[in-house]
């Protein structure tokens, strides 16, 4: 390439001015400053806890915002290296750990999504319109505007805000407050790869003084892919409803509107939706004021709400209808839905208004708001706890009694705990970041089980991991140790070690024997997997307890990707009963906190007999502990004679505990494949349901495994035999039964029909008959699913088409039965045809997901299913491949177990250069399939030996 001599010196000039420009940045610039200081966490009594979380959370403030003076508040010798503040906006001053002194080695580089950290957002000024009334659905829309009140933190020229599908057409002004006249706008521009709107000002704002952002007009697309605000319908006589509803969790609220769209910025919403006058529009707060304009339109202007993230943004637009209850503590709760399923809210309601006035107790903190809304809407990824509207799926909302079965009265009621302890839990107390989220649906999934156990207690429902936590502080220390994390962060965010801190001071305040929450805590929350606790029972009445992580497949890579501080170790709240102390109502007075560092611990105890074969100890009891337990085969053995003999001696839980500890262990290669088969033997005398549904669970997999194989006859002979006596004890006949023996009848139903029980079979068949002819469906909600897949799997064409029928015109209800039950069907021909429905565009996103997902899991259709999957893989790709967990769901049903179905995923994988949302789900595809493989080969000669002997 040619150039003259004149630009060639003009280059010259300009690349070495360039150089020195560099090397002056570099020099004054130099490495990131790192804030050396360590504040330690006030140690309080319970009652003045409120002014030390206000104190620390002042501090982190401080020094996320720049403010190293607050380090020379901490004597010298104390300081240590903390997150320097350009690179969070959190930062917890506390005692180092481990955590956080190992991770040493450099991350690689990747883009920095962090919104700067010069502005906070106060208030938002929000109007949404949408546009939901034109005959095709591909043309809606919405518009709005809005205003955002800022405080500046540090001085800036520029304001950077989230947008994402949004068109912004109106103009952008920036105004300080005290000066609404002088616009300080210059430009703006757009980071498309972290989704910014980068505003440009004319002059340097200020920190300390507010400024406001308008931008007058903006639009975006209305679809349905469950991000932001999107539409959904129904069909109501024969014309199709529309409604606009929303889920902006976790980054979607950018999607309906220019914002800072980060959990901790949390601000003041003011929000106005215009919709037409025939429908009804919904949002987090009280309806203010509504105001007519023109062309039948009605603009709903909503109070101010609480101090809120931005993901807790809810929106809805329908023509439902609603019912209305007052709590005991006068908060208004009412249920949405359409007209059609409104009585169908009635459970909801009621469980609902109980659980507000139970969690305002058991928290110790008053019901932020004045109202909560539920709303059950057609399509949604689940249910989401907006702050004053949950939004949920109707299937997780709506109890329908004679047509709900036993599994969706529970899902309900689970459901709206989980939602409604989220108010608390979530919305008034937010994590900081999405890596804290665990936080927040720990919490909620645990209070979801309190709730229902308060409402429901014969359910007898259970926990995991904070259930732990409640269990080895004591139900004093954690209730407290909770209200007072909950009064301290209200209307803020806080990390996870704030509520850690908090449960400590509570236990060193009431004089517990547990001071170290936080160390404790964190072996389980900053590591993956969870622990095996290995019990070994001598004959001199000792027992020896080892612990080591837990890996399904030992020898997979993944696991190796990921290192840990505490390198796969925990503190484990260690508890037992033992044959001659068949003790399973421990308290936290009974806890052995095992530690981390220690490789082996020896406990003797007088309530410890001497092993001799019948003997046996029992870790774990109630499964307050999130780990499992392996024993030496002795006490194994000791264990399965004691089920035999007398199964009630050893409580539910633990006979749950003692089938699924033994499978996965065996599945992972740590214990014989022969004793965990023997887990099984006692079921024939075994009533309760949650050890036929831990055993159906495990039945299940060896099942799929099997089904090809030609161990699949006597394995069903095997399952037979198991279920015969329990199902000629439960029968079909659900009258007068209590809603857990309705949901044991479920299983062994569907246990005894799945085995070939010829009984079983002619009454599923009859009942489905008589409904073909009367047209009065009388089947028993509870095994409704069960009779559907058994009618279609052992009849043709005419089962099948009724079928068919039935789900274009049932309930809602119904049709998630049946568009499952559709693809129970043995024959091939029938199966591709069900199959053809997912190309539909007039099927739901949801029921292609369920039709998929079944017939990868049918004996006969799984490669009828794999195969189409992946010949129309780029329609599936295109229509949901954007649409979070859709395709990952079917992904993860995708379950293959040879050799030459390993080498055909992989060369799938290998052909496309794209896989989108999906690319984990297909590599935890692989290594679930090698995983598949390994037990193949190491359980199948062990079970077909072991059904030798048994006469199968």
């Amino acid at each position: 390439m040619y150039i003259s001599s004149a630009k060639c010196f003009i280059l010259v000039l300009l690349a070495i001015a360039i150089a020195v420009g560099v090397g002056i940045i570099v020099h004054f610039a130099g490495p990131g400053k790192t804030i050396e200081c360590r504040c330690e966490f006030p140690q309080v009594n319970s009652g003045s806890n409120s002014g030390a979380f206000e104190a620390l959370g002042r501090c982190k403030d401080w020094a996320s915002e720049g403010n190293d003076e607050i380090c020379s508040a901490c004597p010298e010798e104390e300081t240590t290296a903390c997150p320097t503040a350009t690179t969070t906006r959190n930062v917890t001053t506390h005692a180092p750990t481990e955590e956080t002194t190992a991770a040493t080695t450099a991350p690689p580089e990747v883009i920095d999504v962090r919104l700067p950290n010069d502005m906070e957002p106060l208030l938002y000024t929000v109007e949404i319109q949408p546009h939901i009334y034109d005959e095709n659905p591909a043309k809606f829309f919405f518009n709005g505007s809005v205003s955002i009140k800022l405080h500046c933190v540090k001085n800036t020229n520029k304001i950077t805000l989230h947008t994402n599908k949004l068109d912004i057409t109106g103009d952008i002004e920036v105004y300080e407050e005290n000066d609404p006249i002088e616009s300080l706008y210059e430009s703006h521009s757009f980071d498309l790869d972290r989704q910014f709107l980068v505003v440009m000002t004319t002059k340097e704002l200020t920190s300390s003084r507010n400024y406001f952002v308008h931008i007058r007009h903006f639009s975006g697309p209305l679809r349905l892919d469950y991000k932001g605000l999107y539409f959904s319908s129904y069909v109501q006589g024969n014309e199709t409803k529309y409604i606009a509803t929303s889920q902006m969790q976790p980054t979607d609220a950018r999607k309906t509107f220019p914002c800072m769209d980060e959990p901790a910025l949390k601000a003041v919403f003011e929000i106005t939706i215009v919709r037409k006058s025939h429908m009804t529009a919904l949002s987090n707060m009280p309806l203010a004021k509504s105001e007519i304009r023109g062309d039948n339109w009605v603009a709903d202007r909503f109070e101010p709400s609480l101090k809120m993230s931005t993901y807790l943004v809810a929106i809805l637009v329908s023509e439902f209808d609603h019912k209305t209850q007052i709590t005991g503590k006068n908060i208004t709760y009412t249920a949405w839905a359409r007209p059609e399923a409104i009585d169908q809210v009635d459970y909801s309601v009621e469980i609902g208004t109980e659980l507000m006035d139970h969690f305002e107790d058991f928290f110790g903190v008053q019901m932020p708001l004045q109202k909560l809304d539920t709303a059950a809407v057609p399509d949604h990824l689940g249910a989401m706890e907006n702050w004053g509207l949950v939004l949920g799926i109707e299937q997780y909302m709506l109890y329908e009694a004679g047509v709900s079965s036993p599994q969706d009265h529970q899902w309900v009621a689970i459901v709206m705990a989980h939602e409604v302890a989220h108010q608390w839990f979530g919305n008034l107390v937010t994590p900081s970041w999405w890596d804290d989220l665990w936080l927040n649906e720990g919490f909620a999934a645990y209070m979801e089980y309190v709730g229902v156990d308060y409402f429901h207690p014969e359910w007898k429902m259970g926990g995991s991991l904070i259930r732990m936590l409640r269990f080895f502080l004591g139900d004093q220390v954690f209730k407290q140790g909770l209200s007072n994390y909950l009064k301290a962060f209200s209307y803020n965010s806080a990390f996870h070690n704030d509520l850690w801190y908090a449960m400590q001071n509570e236990s060193l305040a009431q004089g517990h024997h547990i001071t170290n929450v936080k160390d404790i805590m964190n072996t389980w929350t900053l590591q993956m997997n969870y622990p095996v606790v290995m019990v070994t029972h001598d004959q001199a009445g000792q027992i020896s307890v080892s612990q080591h992580r837990y890996l399904k497949d030992p020898n997979a890579t993944d696991p190796n990707t990921y290192s840990s501080p505490f390198n796969y170790t925990w503190h484990v709240p260690f508890a037992m009963a033992t044959s001659s102390h068949p003790n399973f109502d421990v308290t936290y007075n009974d806890v052995t906190m095992l530690s981390r560092n220690a490789k082996t611990e020896t406990i003797v105890n007088a309530n410890i007999p001497a092993a001799d074969g019948t003997n046996w100890v029992l870790g774990n009891p109630r499964q307050y502990g999130y780990y499992r337990v392996n024993y030496n085969e002795e006490n194994w053995y000791a264990l399965i004679e004691q089920l035999k003999s007398d199964h009630e001696v050893i409580h539910t839980v633990n006979r749950a505990q003692i089938i699924n500890d033994a499978w996965n262990l065996a599945s992972s290669g740590e214990l014989s494949m022969d004793i965990s088969l023997r887990t099984l033997d006692y079921l024939d005398n075994e009533r309760e349901a949650v050890p036929w549904l831990t055993a159906a669970e495990q039945l299940a997999y060896m099942a799929q495994m099997l089904g090809t194989h030609s161990l699949f006859g006597p394995f069903k002979e095997f399952l037979n035999s198991k279920s015969a006596n329990a199902f000629e004890a439960f029968t079909m006949n659900n009258t007068g039964s209590t809603h857990l023996e309705s949901l044991a009848r479920s299983t062994i139903v569907s246990l005894a029909c799945g085995a070939d029980n010829q009984q079983c079979i002619n009454e599923a068949k009859q009942l489905y008959k008589d409904w073909m002819v009367t047209g009065v469906n009388s089947i028993d909600p509870e095994i409704r699913s069960l009779v559907y897949c058994m009618a279609i799997y052992h009849g043709g064409v005419d089962e099948w088409e009724f079928g068919l029928q039935q789900y274009q015109q049932g309930n809602s209800r119904d049709k998630n039965r049946l568009i499952r039950a559709l693809g129970c069907s043995a024959e091939p021909w029938i199966l591709s045809r069900y199959l053809q429905l997912t190309l539909d565009e007039k099927l739901d996103s949801l029921a292609t997901v369920n039709i998929l997902i079944k017939a990868l899991s049918n004996r006969v259709g799984r490669y009828i299913a794999w195969n189409f999957f992946r010949e129309h893989w780029d329609y599936f790709f295109a229509e949901y491949g954007q649409t979070v967990f859709m395709l990952s769901r079917i992904v993860n049903a995708i379950s293959l177990n040879t050799e030459f179905e390993l080498e055909q995923l992989s060369q799938f994988i290998d052909s496309r250069e794209d896989l989108g949302t999906t690319a984990r789900a297909f590599q935890q595809a692989l290594e679930r399939t090698k995983s598949n493989i390994s037990w193949m080969k190491s359980n199948v000669p062990v079970i077909e030996n072991w059904l030798r002997e048994q006469g199968f």
